[in-house]
């Protein structure tokens, strides 16, 4: 094992700092999307507070981004306290899952402008499967190559217990993408089950831990 880390493996600061950065980054780029109408000619107090009512779903697309992006930053990180070292592939599946975090506020912003539009509300819920997806995927490349993390921190249950619970950022998009196609403009809702559905994971896989 020790060959293969000196050859084969690479440190995961570096790997750490861009996707901090891409994070941040993205984090800011979604509030910058969101844009007062510069056609409106407002003179006083309540045309401007009816002007920002009409921006409620802009700000609550806005809210359910950012925290998505947030969730996955936190899940991230998760995963880097069991890391010890990261590799090519390794570092490839988080290229290319940042491919689908920079284009959150594109997505956000597309399905802001088109709200109601089946189009616009299941690419942006396609964007966050994709998501979900390869963190699945990361998950599952650490647990096959366990010379890549911190010995001393190896609990092969605890990295199983958050590998599960990331399959919350799998099954919320789909349930979205379900509710899209009966009512697109209440689809994006499907994300305030994250929390409640990530304990019911998290409860589930320690049941499971202990029956065996």
């Amino acid at each position: 094992m020790k060959s293969k880390e000196t050859k084969d493996t690479l440190s995961k600061h570096r790997l750490e700092a861009l996707l901090d950065g891409v994070f941040a980054i993205a984090m800011t780029i979604l509030v910058l999307n969101i844009d007062v109408p510069s056609n409106l000619k407002i003179s006083e107090p309540g045309a401007l507070l009816n002007a920002l009512q009409k921006m409620i779903p802009t700000f609550f697309n806005y809210v359910i981004s950012f925290i998505i992006l947030a969730s996955v930053w936190v899940n991230n990180n998760h995963q880097f306290r069991y890391i010890k070292l990261t590799d090519k592939t390794h570092i490839w599946l988080y290229l290319w899952s940042l491919l689908f975090i920079v284009l959150i506020p594109f997505s956000t912003s597309l399905m802001g402008d088109y709200s109601g539009l089946v189009v616009a509300e299941l690419f942006f819920h396609l964007n966050l499967l994709c998501i979900g997806i390869f963190s699945i995927i990361k998950w599952n490349y650490i647990i096959k190559n366990q010379h890549l993390l911190q010995q001393d921190k190896l609990d092969i249950w605890d990295i199983r217990k958050d590998r599960r619970t990331s399959l919350v950022f799998i099954i919320v998009p789909l349930i979205a993408i379900c509710v899209t196609f009966l009512t697109p403009s209440w689809s994006t809702l499907s994300y305030v089950l994250i929390p409640f559905i990530a304990s019911i994971l998290r409860k589930s896989t320690i049941r499971v831990s202990n029956t065996n």
